[in-house]
């Protein structure tokens, strides 16, 4: 499971990554998270960043049985859903990140946060499906759902899934509205799984309303409780 990632690159950065155009309205994310409104680069509009919900908007949010739901889908999975596979087909879309999180159990309800990072710290990003839909105010909203892969060897002992990873020339196939459904789940069946490196992080990124820079800075292990782990 993946619900927390970061893009901590400048906008001058992403845009060089991705071929795409400044944005004013752009700013690094320290602890990205269901229901914020972040940055995507879409199938219709490739050459720009646009800015979706994760999986749901901050009101749906509270309703826990649905926003856990929406805001990943393991790419197996995307064949038996047919609204997923209509959005496979005309709906994809990239989410840049330079990293994410995960949780390592230590105890019965302990659990220590820990960040993924890539080689030589570059940008990658997730595959995602995204929605558009006219809410109950009849305001437009589009929201996002990240695709997820198996685990690799390091991330087993912490989930049983990972975000599936693109580098550029994967997210160009994927960004091509000229592939068709099977060539689209090849390329997710061949997603990135290299080493990663990764460290401990505060059990202060818990909180979903905290979004500051000492939240990506390496830290003792220790659990949402304050206890300290011997294992890292």
């Amino acid at each position: 499971m993946c619900n927390r990632y970061t893009i901590t690159k400048s906008i001058e950065e992403l845009s060089e990554r991705f071929s795409i155009a400044n944005e004013e309205f752009y700013r690094p994310r320290f602890n990205a998270a269901p229901s914020h409104l972040l940055p995507v680069i879409t199938l219709n509009k490739p050459d720009q960043i646009s800015f979706f919900h994760w999986g749901v908007t901050p009101e749906w949010s509270k309703n826990k049985s649905i926003s856990k739901k929406l805001y990943t889908i393991l790419a197996s999975e995307i064949p038996k859903k047919p609204s997923f596979r209509k959005a496979l087909v005309q709906h994809r879309c990239l989410v840049p990140i330079d990293g994410f999180y995960a949780w390592k159990k230590i105890s019965k309800k302990g659990e220590v946060p820990y960040r993924f990072t890539f080689p030589n710290e570059d940008i990658y990003s997730i595959p995602a499906l995204y929605e558009e839909y006219e809410n109950d105010k009849e305001e437009n909203v589009s929201t996002f759902t990240i695709i997820l892969r198996e685990a690799n060897t390091i991330l087993a002992s912490f989930d049983k899934t990972m975000p599936a990873l693109f580098k550029k020339e994967q997210e160009q196939i994927w960004l091509n509205t000229e592939n068709n459904e099977e060539q689209l789940m090849l390329l997710l069946q061949n997603t990135n799984s290299e080493v990663l490196e990764h460290y401990s992080v505060s059990p202060e990124i818990n909180n979903i309303d905290k979004d500051v820079p000492s939240l990506i800075t390496p830290s003792t292990p220790a659990d949402q409780f304050g206890n300290y782990s011997l294992f890292n």
